[in-house]
Order: structure tokens, then sequence, then C-alpha cells
């Protein structure tokens, strides 16, 4: 069996020690096993869901090893759970006492990265000892998704509890009598299923990656239709029918909770509302609680994770080890086809006194994301609310908003009147002082950053490290090899080589008496005093040659993590020039520091703002593009003295931060950012049409 491709890991090919008739049944048994790594290639490419390819890798890989189970697992919060298992033999007959050094053994494995064979130990029981406490021996493979796993690529996403190991493994419970050959030759075709289940992985997180981009496009959409009116009523009917239409619920639900009990204020699509009907009543029943509740979540299920997942009996058929409960109040199930049931209720608004409550004839199951734009969603609606009661708190603007469209078809003098009032409310808007903020694109970069550049022209011949890998001070990192270097080095070498042999000889001449005349002897002692100097020249020149030699051999001059994408493709046995920038080795405990391009026409207002705190750094808010959910903290350091030209935002000043990094997010060299700088308030009026105040200002100023 050969390992020819990614998606038929085994081409089974005749070999030259193999009789020239095979046995049917073997013949046979490896086309099985063909179809079965095709079919699993098949479906690694395919765009179905992580629970659907997990059940038949862990399918088609026990039959294809003949094994007595299987289980693909996860990593959790709490360990690693079972995504799916089939067969006689699973984690599910492993002693709850024994389930700890069980879980140990995964936790080794996924931190090695490397796919093991554990024998069998059905006496372990110390929880701190990695073991395979099941009756039979187990390979163990690692399912690698790449570099990053930023993404988990299961159904449900999990947080990033792994610290770099991997986050998904396939354990098969091999047969009891297999020898050693078998056993090897098991393991190989359960790391190469587990390389088709990383193919998998990966394509599944790019296609989750642009789910994710279209899914919040949508709610960019839609989020904007929810601020459009300042009136309560019309703001409550825009956010359940625009919630019933976003996520597919068949009816949602507004409510208010005040002291006095809790008011229906809104239901998706329905005009009016009759408050003491049964239904009004068991809505308001669901809004008991200020919690967030789904009705079916992966978190919800209370039993021990050994029952969470799908399992597959040896005969073939499958069952679910796990029903997920019902928390929070119950609503009446109903008789009819008709009958609704409440899937998730979620408190939003000022102090979350208002609960949106989502209910579909067959309640759903919520996932993460799901439930992150949910509460996106639910985030701006609160807003939206919020706003509402901020006007109905001012007795003049809900008047204002009232008289607005009357005062269009009043008689003339009152239209005078409506409109200088409008034009005054208008003024004191304009000039009231509201915060000024510049905003400009960031990069982050390691505080302590060692760049490596080619030292000479030459071929790198051996790479010693890999990106993300951490290195110690003076450890190599990769060798450069100069030919010219080491022509030199072989022609010097070749010309000592001559001179010691010519010293040899000189040496032996005078030894052995043949010279009779002074004079010849004086003549051989002056020609060996020359060779030796050409060899102590030659020495002086290989020592300087093998010290250049040396400084091809490129170190890390502290210890940190290598930082350089694809360092196999683009360097390895590549030809490189002096000076060329190879890698580099950050230090990420160090601490990060962010350069901002504030734009030249904005950069006045941070010099004011600058000049205004002296006595403490300007403190900024810093967004990731990768975590826009997360703002940081950064300080102003200092404003360069140059100008760049950046091609979408023009001439800018570069400015340097430091971040404050207690609770920073995963971030890598170069992530990209935005920078809001406050820089005191200004009217609104300015700060809504500075661009064109600056240019009349320039304007004007050339001729007065």
């Amino acid at each position: 069996m050969d390992a020819t491709s990614t998606t038929e890991p085994f081409a089974f090919a005749p070999s030259a020690a193999r009789p020239a008739e095979e046995d049917a049944l073997v013949r046979e048994t490896r086309r099985e096993i063909a179809t079965l790594v095709r079919e699993t290639a098949e479906l690694a490419r395919q765009d179905i869901a992580a629970s659907h390819f997990f059940r038949a890798l862990a399918d088609h890989t026990a039959r294809a090893m003949a094994a007595e189970g299987a289980v693909i697992w996860q990593r959790h919060e709490q360990g690693f759970r079972p995504l799916c298992r089939l067969g006689r033999i699973t984690d599910l007959t492993i002693d709850a006492s024994q389930w700890a050094c069980h879980q140990r053994m995964l936790e080794e494995v996924a931190r090695g990265g490397q796919p093991v064979i554990v024998p069998s130990t059905p006496e372990a029981r110390d929880a701190d000892q990695p073991a395979n406490p099941s009756l039979v021996p187990v390979a163990v493979a690692p399912l690698s998704d790449g570099p990053t796993s930023d993404e988990p690529a299961s159904d449900e996403p999990a947080s990033d509890v792994s610290g770099g190991a991997a986050e998904y493994l396939l354990e098969v419970f091999l047969e009891e009598d297999g020898g050693p050959t078998a056993q090897r030759g098991y393991l190989r075709f359960a790391a190469q299923m587990a390389d088709l289940g990383g193919d998998f992985l990966r394509l599944h997180r790019i296609r989750s990656n642009r789910a994710a981009a279209r899914r919040w496009q949508r709610l960019a959409t839609v989020t904007p239709l929810l601020h459009h009116s300042l009136d309560a009523s019309e703001t409550q009917v825009a956010i359940v029918d625009t919630a019933a239409d976003l996520f597919a619920a068949d009816r949602v639900s507004l409510l208010h909770v005040q002291r006095t009990g809790v008011r229906l204020l809104a239901v998706s699509h329905v005009e009016r509302i009759d408050q003491r009907s049964e239904e009004a009543q068991t809505i308001r029943g669901l809004a008991a609680t200020n919690e967030p509740r789904y009705r079916r979540t992966e978190e919800d299920d209370p039993d021990d994770a050994r029952q969470t997942a799908e399992v597959s009996q040896p005969d073939g058929t499958d069952q679910s080890a796990a029903t997920l409960p019902t928390e929070g109040p119950e609503a009446p199930q109903g008789t009819g086809a008709d009958a609704l049931d409440w899937e998730a209720m979620l408190p939003l608004g000022p102090g979350d006194a208002y609960r949106l409550v989502l209910q579909h004839h067959h309640p759903r199951f919520f996932d993460r994301p799901l439930r992150h734009d949910l509460q996106y969603f639910c985030q701006h609606a609160g807003r939206a609310l919020d706003n509402t009661e901020t006007v109905a708190r001012i007795p003049w603007a809900g008047l204002a908003l009232d008289w607005l469209p009357a005062a269009v078809a009043s008689p003339r003098p009152r239209r005078k009147f409506m409109c200088l009032a409008i034009a005054c409310v208008i003024a004191i808007v304009a000039v009231f002082p509201v915060p000024l903020v510049v905003t400009a694109p960031a990069e982050l970069s390691a505080r302590q950053t060692q760049y490596v550049y080619a030292p000479a022209d030459g071929v790198v011949r051996e790479l010693l490290v890999r990106h993300g890998q951490s290195v110690a001070a003076g450890e190599p990192l990769l060798r450069i090899v100069d030919r010219e270097l080491e022509d030199e080095i072989e022609s010097l070498l070749g010309q000592r080589a001559v001179l010691v042999q010519r010293a040899a000889e000189l040496s032996h001449t005078l030894a052995d008496g043949t010279l009779r005349e002074r004079t010849d002897r004086n003549r051989v002692q002056a020609d060996q005093d020359v060779v030796h100097q050409q060899i102590a020249a030659l020495d002086v020149q290989l020592q300087l040659h093998r010290q250049q030699r040396q400084r091809l051999t490129l170190r890390s001059t502290s210890p940190g993590i290598v930082d350089g994408w694809q360092l196999e493709r683009t360097l390895s046995d590549r030809p490189v020039t002096a000076g060329q920038p190879l890698l580099s080795v950050i230090r990420p405990e160090a601490g990060w520091e962010v350069e901002a391009f504030v734009p030249q026409n904005r950069l006045d207002h941070v010099l004011r703002a600058q000049a205004a705190a002296s006595d403490s750094p300007v403190s900024a808010r810093l967004v990731l593009d990768a975590h826009p959910d997360a703002p940081l903290v950064a300080e102003l350091t200092g404003i360069g003295p140059a100008i760049t030209l950046q091609a979408d935002a023009g001439p800018a000043a570069r400015a340097r931060f430091t971040l404050q990094t207690d609770q920073l997010p995963p971030v890598q060299t170069g992530s990209p950012a935005t920078v809001a700088i406050p820089c005191g308030r200004r009217p609104l009026l300015y700060v809504a049409f500075q661009d064109l105040i600056r240019t009349v200002r320039a304007a004007t100023a050339m001729y007065l």
C-alpha cells in the first residue's frame, strides 16, 4: 500500500513479491477498502454537515480496518467529548473510574500531534497517567486542519482551549490479536484517514467563514431598519417583524417587564393584540427570567459527555444517546398541527427590561453562530428601544415629531413659525458640542522582533525551523550555501595541499644529506621558509572564509516564535540575494505595539490633543478587524516626522501606540486594525462638515 494523494491515500498496485494469482477474497477486500477510501475523500470535498462526515469517517475507517469500534473526539472545555461512535467496543465500555486516564491519553496524543498505537491496560485508573483502559489496543490519530485553528469545523463551534494542540481525534479500537506488523499497518491507514478528516476540516472552515460573511452582510442590511423611526410603536413593530423574517421564526413577540407586570407590546405580522387571550398569557409567562434561554443547545445537556455522541450499533442502526432537555418556563405543547412552542427568549433594551421571544412549530437547534447573530440583533434592537425611551422623556421632542407632518399642510403664518422653530432647533443642534474622533488604519507588530536577512548571495540548503515554532537564543534557523565561497575554500585547500606536499619534499631533501654544498642547503632552507609562509597565508584566508561560511548559518538572537508563512515553499533550495528579508522571530510575551497612519488633514486634531494631555498619554480605542467585538485601549507614544503616501487615504503620518495586552485576543504580526483617537469636543456642524470647512478655509486663505 502506497500513499499517493489526499483523495486516494492508498493505491493498491501489484508488488513484485506478490504471487501471480492472488486470492479472490484478498483482491475483493482491497477493492472494498479502496472504495471506502475513495468515498471518504469525495465526502471530504462536499459541503455537508460535519456530523454527517464524521459518522461516515468513523464507519469507513472501522469497516476498512475490521476494527472493534471507532470514536471521533472533539476538544471541549473539560477535555474531549465524543462526536460520534460506532462498534462493539467504544468509550462506553470503559469504566467511569478509568475515564480520567483515558482522557489524559487523548490529551497527550493531541499535544504530540502524531498518530500512535496505545496498548491495552485494563487495570489503569491513575488520573495522572495517560493510559488505554479498554480491552483492546487503540490507534489514535489527530485530525489536523492546518497551522491555525481559529474556526472549529464542527456544526457547533467550540471555544479555543487547545493551546496549540489538535482539536479533533480519531480513535480506532483494534483487534485484540493483531501483531506489531498489523498494528503498524493499522496506524498508517488511520493516519491517512485522519488526513482526509483534516482536509474536510479545512474546507469546512473556509465554507463556515463564507457563511459567516453572508450572515453578517444580511445583519448589516436589516439592522439599520430598526433605527428608522423614533416612535415607540413603530420601532417595536419593526423589531418583531424583522426578527421573524430574518430568523425564519413562525412568531416573534416583544414584551416589556415592569414592576406591575409583563406587557405584550408587539407580535410579528399582527396588527391588534388581545392582551386577555390565552396566547398572550402564554407568551407573557415566558418572560419570567432575565437570562437568555434557548430550548435546544448543546450547553443544555446536563448528562455526562460520554452520552452526547451519536452512536451506531454493530447492526448498523443509529440511535441518539442524548435528548436535549428543556430549560426555563414550559409553553403548552398544543395538540394541533398549528401549535407553537417557544425556542428562544432573550432580554434586551435598557436594563434588560424587554424580552424577545421566538416561537416555532418545531423548535430548532440554536448553534453558536445563530445565537451570536440573534444576540447581535438584540443589541441593535435594544439600542433602538433606548432611543425611543430617550425621545419619550423629552416632552417637546414628541410634540415636534407629531407636529412636523402637520406643519407642512398648515396655513402660511403657522408654517413660518414652525419653520423658524425647526431652524432654531437645527441651529442649537449644530452648535452642540460632540466628541471629535479621528480614525486611522493601523497594523499590529510585536514590540521585540528580530528580522532575519540574507548576509550574502547564495542558496538556502537547510531550513531548520517552521512557521510558529518556538526557538531559543542562539538556535540555528537556516543555512545558506554560497557556491563562490565554497569554490574559493576548495581552491585554497587544494593550494594548501600542494604546498604541504612541497614542504615535506624540501624537509626530506634537507634530512637525507644529499646536499653537500652549503649554498644548496641554504637555498633549500630558504625555499622551505617561503613555502611555510605561503601555507600560513593560506591558513589565514581559510580562517576568514570559514568565518564567512559560519555567518551564513543564521541564528536567533533571542528566544521567540518564528514568523514566516510557507517557509518550505518560499525558501527551501531557493536562491537569495544579500539583504533579502527571509523571516522574523517575534516575542509575543514582550508586548505589542500599533503603528497607525493618521490622515494628513486630521493630524492637527491629534497634535492638539497630544499637547492638551501633556502630563499623560492620549488614550485611543483600538478595534481589530479579526475581533470587532473586543475593543482595546492603546496609548499614543509618538508621531513620526515623515509623511507616507497611503493608497486609500492619501498622505498620512505614522503614529505609534503601545497596547495594553491584558485582554488581548490571539493576533498575528501585521494584523489590520482601526484606531479611534479622541480629540476633544467640537460643534456638531464642524464634526459633520469639517472636510468642507477645511476646503473653504484653504481656498479663501489663498486670497486673504
